[in-house]
């Protein structure tokens, strides 16, 4: 008789993360199955066993997979419009029923 071998299949990231040594392939599986018994998604549960950081695993995805990568922390507020302005669009001229900015 066959011997039954429990053998859990990593996601595509928790591999990559394993390629680049960022975690090892006992720590991807105990994220995976700690996920999977809380019923949570991969990365977060990653980040909240605080094996790796949101900003490790994001440069990574981007990497690997072609994803965009934009640190919102790069971002200077100071440079955004008033919050009062940010959604408001003014017409400066209305012809036909139509508005044109100016």
């Amino acid at each position: 008789m066959a011997s039954v071998i429990s053998q859990t299949k990593l996601s595509g990231l928790a591999r990559t993360l394993i390629q680049e040594k960022l975690l090892s392939e006992d720590e991807a599986k105990a994220i995976e199955d700690q996920a999977r018994s809380t019923k949570t998604p991969f990365i977060s549960q990653a980040i909240q066993s605080k094996k790796l950081s949101s900003l490790t695993i994001a440069e990574t995805a981007a990497k690997a997979f072609g994803f965009p990568y934009l640190n919102l922390d790069a971002f200077n507020l100071d440079y955004l419009p008033p919050k009062k302005n940010r959604h408001q669009a003014n017409a400066k001229q209305s012809r036909d029923g139509i508005a044109y900015p100016q």
